[in-house]
């Protein structure tokens, strides 16, 4: 698309999305609200939806009555309400109103009726107040002026714990049954019975506490006087003793029982009265249509008795209870309906007259009635309880358990329903087991020539109880007849008895004692056929591929097909064939196979398989080690040489077709081969600025996969990550990287499990993984669910000319975890200038922590309470603290800090006094001046040395100098790792003398005074030497790692042969790496 193209589509696409979040749905109004107030105005409210923007919609409303012929506009309308004045409201029963909500997408209408009567709020009542306040009641009053229709009045009293409401039509109420000494809450509200109440006017009443003394309680009462006006002291008191009396005893919880309606028992409980032995009690007692009061036949404190004698059946009874004492008497009268408190008397002769697995049937005598009665059966287990009734004497309960208890009983009742029920009677009993069944029947026709009927039985406990007939007859036959075999949960029929008719019917009697049970099955002989196996399978050929199988057929008189299924431990497939031989083919190599064959009939079952095993044979692996092109490590370079690590990983196992022993590895300096068990080959002497094309093989005992090529770019065309950090904790590890390359890059993230457990050879092996990154960020996490204590993790890079390799991570390290180990201060030493300088072991990485910062501590004063901390690089191992107190001791304490900013603790304290190590003033004068004067001196000698020199200079003869060209260098490594060293060239091509030193001088200063002249010009084409110049070359050497902020090992460790870091590298290509420069003369190739 061309550039100017790409801001119109931009701008189409934001006008298009502008327009479509415009777009909003049509407004509407809702959720409609109508309040009449007090028979005079009408409010109609609404909200609206549908519409993000209120503000821009216009509504429009108008409004007509029942019986009006017009429509009218609102008194005051809103967006969201219509408002009628008097005026406008004239009382009728209806309003219609038509709300309009328009915008410029669109309107809606919405039409909306109410009955007035609905929605009529009177006004709320004048003037509420508390007329007066007792203990127990409060008055209250108010005014209805403004109301010209009948209203009933809302009073709600109410407390913390409690709510109460009552009606009234009068403006005043008294309410009574309050608590004393108890603040309320008053509250009056209006309603006409239809509508809405109005809004509540409320007033506040404190009930007065009650003032009485305690029953039965002694009391010392005293009597003083005071002065009327208040002035002056009170009396001496004068004291009388009282004892309040005990409260009047009363008669409560009134119980009567009429016994089988032949006797009365009315009884009671005494309360208010502590001491019930020195109460008189007088019972006397009526009854309907009697004329007097009678006392009781028998009678206790709480108990009256009729008998036979003086209960007469009569339908009410009174009873009037008198409790006197010494200080007073109570009376109390109860009345008693006969028929609500009739207890039959119990069921008599109680027995279980039958049991079966499933029913019970009881039985039991009424002679003592003569009233109808219904009787209420219970029969209950440990775990459940049910209930029936009947109006007979006897009932048979049915639907129980088999083999269950169960606890029986009875009980009367009045057949009205009224009183109390008798006491139960009870029974137990135990169902017997169920009738035994034959059920899950299975016929089978073993090879068209016998049958074999069998069965299971159920419903019964005990099989060995069971009489088990068995007869069978068959489609045509005349007659039932008996096995040639049978047992209890089978039929056989043998070669005689079984002619091959289409249908056989079997009939199968359990009997046991109590009971017994017959079932008829029939069945299709076609259905229930099973040919016999085959008979000897054997393997005819196999190869890589393919499995060939035959066997034979001379059993069966009928066609059957055979089913060959063949399997591993990983899948099962089945193929199917009418002949007696077969090939299967598709299969996989150095694969065992169970193969099977049966036949079918096509109806009924198939035959018992027959097996035989086979192990197809090898062929060439069908797939590439699985590797990616970072599965490599370059290790340093020296004298233009390093070595490589390759990282092996076998193909998927399905690709295998055999059994791998090897890895074949090809590359321009040879081939090396590796046993399939390890990880890693070593690659040795491979010319560090020449590019690499490596091909990995998985070979078998049959020939190799197809290769796996891996490309080795020279030495610095791929700059490799740093600082390789593996942060984790409980839910997640995250590997992070520093990478200085600006090209297009990607990231291959590999972790090596130092331990799988291979089941093929039974071992531990090392496996390595992997997974990408195409993003240019330098963070990933990594899908791993085990703890990465275990795991080395590495980070390549790869771009369009090839991958860095793997960089191993420095760190692994958990977030969470804080050190727990001291640290070590090695030393603690004043400085000049009242300071100390502390030296401690400096760790970033211990322990599955990544320190990062050091905190030094220093602390003065008595009790070392005043502290000051500094932060600390964890890559230095020093620090100076300045500015202290002079001739004072500091205690000095270090702790780690991790990357997560939890800190350790705290290195033993290390106490040192800080003492002023300056010079004197005095001192530092004098050897100000000594100073001067040694520099006055060394300024004259130089200048004579100078002079000296330059007429030396004059004196040589045609001398040139030689060309320089430069040569590309070699990156070696030293002890001395990671400086960058410059050499003279000393050493390398024999002894330095004076003429070579002097020649090394000069050689500069030619070329920055081009200025300067011979007596004699140099010959043009003149060839020199080295040798003629008796001075070696000058070359210098930039030190490079191969693997920048920390060397790359292998993952299985390997150590590298000692070279003399010096070694002349002539005659390597070096033209991409540092140059070093070589000075000498033209008269032969160096």
């Amino acid at each position: 698309m061309p550039h100017s193209v790409c801001p119109l589509v931009l701008w189409a696409i934001v006008l298009l999305a502008w327009h479509l979040s415009s777009c909003t749905a049509d407004p509407e109004a809702t959720n409609f609200t109508f309040v009449v107030s007090n028979w005079r105005t009408l409010t109609a409210g609404w909200d609206i939806v549908g519409h993000q923007q209120p503000e821009d919609i216009n509504v429009s409303v108008i409004w007509t009555a029942k019986g009006a012929k017009s429509w009218y506009y609102c008194s005051k309308s809103t967006h969201r309400s219509c408002f009628l004045d008097e005026n406008d409201f004239n009382g009728s029963t209806n309003y219609t109103f038509s709300i309009t909500l328009s915008t410029q997408d669109g309107a809606s209408v919405k039409i909306m009726s109410m009955m007035t009567r609905d929605h009529v709020k009177p006004a709320p009542v004048e003037s509420l107040k508390v007329t007066h306040v007792t203990s127990r009641c409060v008055g209250l009053a108010w005014n209805k002026d403004r109301w010209y229709r009948d209203v009933t009045f809302r009073v709600t009293y109410s407390t913390f714990t409690s709510i109460n409401t009552t009606e009234t039509a009068e403006q005043t109420i008294t309410i009574c049954g309050l608590t004393p000494n108890m603040r309320y809450n008053l509250s009056v509200s209006a309603t006409a019975g239809y509508g809405y109440p109005s809004d509540p006017r409320t007033a506040h009443a404190m009930t007065t506490e009650e003032e009485f003394l305690t029953p039965n309680t002694r009391y010392n009462l005293s009597v003083s006087a005071s002065a009327t006006a208040g002035y002056g002291y009170p009396s001496d008191p004068r004291t009388a003793p009282a004892m309040t009396t005990e409260e009047a005893p009363e008669a409560t919880n009134f119980t009567f029982v009429v016994s089988n309606w032949e006797t009365l028992t009315a009884g009671w409980d005494i309360v208010r009265h502590q001491h019930p032995e020195d109460i008189n009690v007088s019972v006397i007692w009526t009854a309907r249509g009697a004329n007097y009061w009678y006392n009781c036949s028998k009678s206790t404190h709480r108990s009256c008795f009729l008998d036979e004698n003086d209960f007469n059946g009569s339908t009410n009874y009174t009873f009037n209870i008198t409790l006197s004492t010494q200080d007073g008497a109570s009376v109390k009268i109860m009345s008693m309906m006969t028929r609500d408190h009739v207890k039959p008397a119990p069921v008599e002769s109680l027995k279980v007259t039958h049991v079966t697995s499933c029913c019970v049937g009881l039985a039991w005598n009424k002679n003592r009635w003569y009233r109808d009665v219904t009787y209420r059966v219970t029969y209950s287990t440990f775990t459940s309880t049910n209930t029936t009734e009947t109006s007979e004497q006897t009932i048979t309960i049915c639907g129980l358990t088999p083999n269950t208890r169960y606890n029986l009983s009875v009980s009367a009742s009045a057949t009205a329903g009224y009183g109390y029920p008798s006491d139960p009677r009870t029974a137990p009993a135990l169902t017997t087991e169920e009738a035994p069944e034959a059920t899950n029947f299975t016929f089978v026709v073993s090879n068209w020539e016998t049958l074999t009927a069998g069965w299971d039985i159920v419903r019964h406990q005990h099989p060995e109880d069971i009489n088990v007939s068995v007869i069978w007859t068959a489609r045509g036959a005349n007659y039932w007849y008996n096995c040639s075999k049978s047992t209890h949960r089978s039929c056989f029929l043998d070669e005689n008895d079984f002619n091959g008719s289409t249908n056989y019917t079997f009939n199968i009697t359990l009997s046991t004692q109590d009971g017994a049970s017959v079932k008829i099955m029939s069945m299709m002989t076609r259905d229930h056929v099973k040919p016999a196996p085959v008979e000897s399978l054997n393997v005819t050929h196999f190869t890589s591929r393919c499995v060939g199988l035959a066997w034979n057929k001379n059993r069966w008189s009928r066609d059957v097909t055979f089913r060959v299924t063949y399997s591993t431990f990983t899948s099962i497939n089945t193929t199917e064939t009418a002949e007696q031989t077969i090939t299967i083919c598709g299969l996989t190599p150095n694969t065992r196979y169970n193969l099977s064959v049966s036949a079918t009939a096509g109806y009924g079952y198939p035959s018992d398989p027959r097996t035989a095993p086979a192990l197809t044979t090898e062929e060439e692996p069908g797939a590439a080690p699985n590797m990616t092109d970072a599965s490599f490590t370059a290790h340093k370079c020296v004298n233009n040489k390093r070595s490589v690590t390759i990282y092996l990983r076998p193909p998927d196992h399905t690709t295998h077709n055999g059994v791998l022993r090897r890895y074949n590895v090809t590359y321009a300096r040879g081939l090396n081969n590796a046993d399939i068990t390890d990880s890693t080959v070593l690659l040795e002497a491979l010319d560090c600025n020449v590019d690499y094309n490596v091909s990995v093989y998985a070979a078998n005992d049959v020939g190799m996969s197809p290769p796996f090529t891996l490309r080795i770019p020279k030495l610095g065309d791929v700059l490799p990550p740093t600082d390789v950090l593996v942060a984790f904790d409980n839910e997640s590890v995250n590997v992070s990287w520093k990478s200085a390359s600006q090209e297009e890059k990607n990231w291959t993230i590999s972790w090596n499990i130092f331990c799988v457990w291979n089941h093929d050879v039974q071992d531990c092996e090392n496996q390595v993984d992997w997974i990408k990154s195409d993003n240019n960020e330098s963070f990933v996490k990594v899908p791993l669910k085990m703890p990465p204590d275990k795991i080395q993790f590495a980070v390549s890079m790869t771009t369009a000319g090839g991958s860095s390799g793997m960089v191993l991570s420095s760190c692994v390290y958990n977030v969470s975890k804080s050190p727990k180990d001291k640290p070590a201060v090695l030393s603690v030493k004043s400085q000049p200038n009242l300071g100390l300088t502390v030296k401690w072991s400096p760790e970033r990485c211990h322990d599955a922590m990544l320190i990062t910062e050091f905190r030094v501590e220093y602390c003065h004063n008595a009790n070392y309470v005043t502290c000051d901390t500094t932060s600390i690089s964890s890559e230095s191992d020093t620090y100076v603290i300045p500015g202290l107190l002079k001739d004072v001791t500091y205690r000095v304490r270090i702790r780690q800090r991790t990357v997560a900013g939890l800190d350790g603790v705290f290195s033993d304290p290390v106490y040192h006094k800080v003492i002023d190590t300056r010079f004197p003033v005095s001192l530092i004068g004098w050897i100000t001046i000594g100073c001067l004067i040694f520099l006055i001196g060394l300024g004259y000698t130089l200048a004579q040395c100078i002079k000296k020199a330059h007429h030396k200079w004059n004196e040589y003869e045609e001398i040139s100098l030689p060309h320089l060209y430069v040569i590309s260098g070699v990156q070696e490594t030293s002890p001395s790792a990671g400086m960058n060293t410059i050499d003279s060239g000393r050493g390398s091509r024999g002894p330095e003398d004076d003429r070579a030193s002097r020649y090394q001088s000069l050689v500069p200063n030619f070329v920055s005074n081009p200025g300067l002249k011979n007596e004699k010009k140099p010959k043009e084409n003149a060839s020199f030497s080295v040798e003629s110049l008796d001075t070696d070359y000058t070359r210098v050497i930039i030190d490079d790692d191969s693997m920048p902020g920390h060397p790359v090992p292998s993952f299985q460790y390997q150590q590298l042969t000692d070279e003399d870091v010096w070694a002349d590298s002539a005659g390597s290509s070096d033209e991409s790496l540092p140059p070093y420069v070589t000075a000498g003369t033209k008269d032969g190739e160096d």
